[in-house]
């Protein structure tokens, strides 16, 4: 990374009637563009918002998503991005952890939830009407099928699903490409 603070005096004294939310970032791999305002660390990035640092979180994480896309969400912070007013703005200290300990009661914390709606028993029910789809599309009957195979110990379902499962493997590997035509028998 390159250091790309391009900050001057003039735009923070016009901006001198609101604190500006900084972003503290740590998103590896994660070169950021030039246009950005930033201040890098040796471990992270400060990003320096147009937002007012008393925006809700939303507004906040609004903000860096606008700037950085889907890089927001490989923050590599379990409690989320961590904003500061622009005013308090540590000098000197050069590494994540650091800021935080300066700044912590300037500061707040804005969680990375999962989206509004997404919740894991969804996650979970997806997967469940996946590996259904899955199991019927192999032939080996429905999942509730095998789960209560299993459960029950009724080796012989088990047995023929996995035979019925062997089977659409065998034929999908024997089976030509999309793009290829099939074999013509010979006369």
């Amino acid at each position: 990374m390159s250091s790309q603070n391009s900050r001057s005096s003039s735009s923070q004294n016009s901006r001198s009637s609101r604190y500006d939310a900084v972003a503290l970032l740590r998103i590896p791999e994660w070169e950021p563009p030039e246009e950005l305002d930033i201040r890098e660390l040796d471990d992270g990035v400060l990003l320096f918002l147009d937002v007012p640092f008393d925006s809700d979180q939303d507004e906040l994480l609004d903000a860096v998503e606008a700037a950085i896309g889907d890089f927001l969400y490989e923050q590599d912070d379990d409690r989320g991005v961590f904003f500061f007013p622009d005013a308090t703005e540590p000098e000197g200290v050069e590494t994540y952890d650091g800021v935080i300990a300066a700044v912590a009661e300037a500061g707040k914390w804005a969680s990375l939830d999962a989206p509004a709606g997404v919740t894991p028993e969804a996650l979970l029910g997806n997967a469940d009407a996946l590996m259904g789809q899955l199991f019927e599309a192999m032939g080996a009957g429905s999942a509730d099928d095998i789960v209560r195979a299993m459960r029950d110990g009724d080796q012989d379902a088990l047995k023929l699903a996995q035979i019925r499962m062997a089977g659409a493997l065998e034929r999908a590997v024997q089976a030509p490409a999309e793009d290829e035509e099939p074999e013509k028998p010979k006369k």
